[in-house]
């Protein structure tokens, strides 16, 4: 259901699948949409990594617009505040898979992982702005010549942090190159990173 009713909020705002067709029965929910042309981005550079440069560029150019949105027209609220409230519900339910986290985080429990996001957590250096909720290269699809078709996974989309989308976008890259992570955060416009923010955030989709 978030899925669909974001979707939906999208259209004509930005490239998003469209959907037609929305099902929830017995604790099972299905959304069909209709198909979005071209590859996601981790796709694509399966297919031939020299595309990186294009991709980066493409995953930019879609992110500027979609944080460019007015707040105010968004009905969804996705901030930090209300994430981590769901990280602790995840966490004291046994939720959290452990052994999802990054090299760096690999042997920590749910709850040493929580602990750290929320000491890195200062409500005062957020800001608000539309975001995608789970900016990774698996959730946008595009052309070989970098034409942005649609955005798909929107199912965490609202009003939050923009860090909340250049921190998972950030760590893609920087396991790829961490000169296509520069590229990306001179295209967007982010001469100097807020590395704690970086880090709370990057931290924070750990725990889902």
């Amino acid at each position: 259901m978030d899925e669909a009713v974001r979707l939906r909020w999208l259209q004509g705002r930005v490239p998003a699948a469209r959907p037609v067709a929305f099902a929830d029965e017995d604790g099972a929910a299905w959304l069909l949409t209709i198909g979005v042309a071209g590859r996601t981005g981790d796709a694509w550079l399966d297919h031939d990594s020299a595309l990186l440069p294009v991709i980066v560029a493409a995953f930019a150019g879609f992110l500027t617009q979609l944080h460019a949105l007015p707040v105010d027209d968004c009905p969804f609220e996705a901030g930090a505040a209300l994430r981590l409230a769901a990280a602790r519900r995840r966490v004291g339910a046994g939720e959290v898979d452990v052994e999802d986290f990054a090299d760096d985080h690999l042997g920590w429990d749910a709850e040493r992982m929580l602990a750290h996001t929320e000491a890195l957590y200062d409500p005062d250096l957020h800001q608000r702005v539309v975001t995608h909720g789970d900016f990774s290269l698996g959730n946008l699809l595009m052309d070989e010549r970098g034409h942005v078709t649609g955005c798909i996974d929107v199912g965490l989309l609202g009003v939050a942090d923009p860090y909340q989308d250049i921190a998972i976008l950030c760590a893609n890259l920087g396991e790829l190159d961490p000169a296509a992570e520069r590229a990306f955060l001179d295209a967007i416009g982010v001469a100097s990173p807020d590395r704690q923010r970086m880090a709370f955030h990057r931290c924070l989709d750990e725990l889902f």
